[in-house]
């Protein structure tokens, strides 16, 4: 995240853009494959773009 004008998506944002479910997103981060993220007090703060994300995993949208 080094450049300042680097888009941070919310869990609920990047799930639409994504469209992969919250309960999926959550699983792939407890099995270490989920999105780079930060957290910012309790809030978690995604800061990886949907679209690589997806193409980096191999993951098809919507599929569970």
């Amino acid at each position: 995240m080094g450049n300042p004008e680097e888009k941070v998506y919310s869990v609920s944002e990047f799930c639409a853009l994504s469209r992969i479910s919250k309960p999926t997103i959550y699983r792939l981060w407890q099995e270490g494959r989920g999105p780079e993220s930060v957290r910012v007090g309790r809030k978690r703060l995604i800061t990886e773009s949907p679209l690589e994300y997806v193409r980096r995993i191999g993951v098809a949208g919507g599929a569970e």
